[in-house]
């Protein structure tokens, strides 16, 4: 998500550092936030130290805060000098400007990165039983969720082949689509069902946030047909 590493070749004296972010959530502490994070470039084998300094993230001419940075409790489960800004962003694309202040060792720098958090939901099923080898529906809506407004438009298709054909559908006005998949046979003589899963993702448009959702269904053996 960040910006690509200057060459550190380009500023023999001082190496050039870049910066990261990401939304997350850990499970312990609780804690909602945006973690944003300084990657030295360095030439291989280069020995520096953590970088220091400070963070300033905005939204467009918004600014979100500055965050100080610094090494993190366990460096060997994350490698970058980090800090947490305590916001939370709502569902949707933020195109956000990182700006690093630079410390004795660091030049300052800024990246651009998307932070792109879903605000539409999959909804995905296979009606009735499938029978190997036969043709079968997959019905797929792609809504808002609360207290988004709008209906999502653009493309859904499978995003994992799990031995199953691909497909591209497009949402009608409604936010649907309903496809029509042609099986292929299993090479399997068994008698049993077969578990199948199909991974539908949404493309996403301008407002809405690609997503995905996994179906999980089973087909039937030719001999039940």
């Amino acid at each position: 998500m960040a910006g690509r590493f200057p060459d550190p070749a380009t500023s023999p004296s001082r190496f050039v550092s870049d910066g990261s972010a990401q939304p997350y959530r850990l499970s312990w502490p609780q804690l909602n936030g945006l973690e944003v994070g300084v990657a030295p470039a360095a030439p291989p084998g280069a020995q520096l130290s953590w970088a220091t300094g400070t963070m300033t993230v905005r939204e467009g001419n918004r600014l979100l805060g500055t965050v100080p940075i610094a090494k993190p409790d366990e460096p060997m489960g994350n490698p970058y000098a980090h800090g947490v800004l305590d916001i939370d962003l709502l569902p949707g694309y933020h195109p956000l400007t990182l700006d690093y202040s630079g410390d004795a060792n660091f030049q300052p720098n800024r990246a651009t990165v998307s932070v792109d958090i879903p605000n539409a939901e999959v909804i995905a099923s296979v009606p009735g039983s499938p029978v190997d080898g036969q043709p079968y529906t997959v019905e797929v809506q792609v809504v808002p969720l609360p207290g988004v407004s709008g209906i999502p438009t653009g493309k859904v298709r499978n995003a994992e082949d799990f031995a199953q054909p691909s497909f591209e559908a497009t949402l009608d006005a409604h936010g649907r689509a309903t496809i029509t998949m042609q099986q292929r046979p299993s090479s399997s003589s068994s008698t049993n069902p077969i578990s199948a899963h199909l991974f539908i993702e949404y493309l996403g448009d301008s407002t809405f946030v690609p997503s995905r959702t996994l179906v999980q269904f089973t087909i039937l053996p030719s001999t039940a047909a």
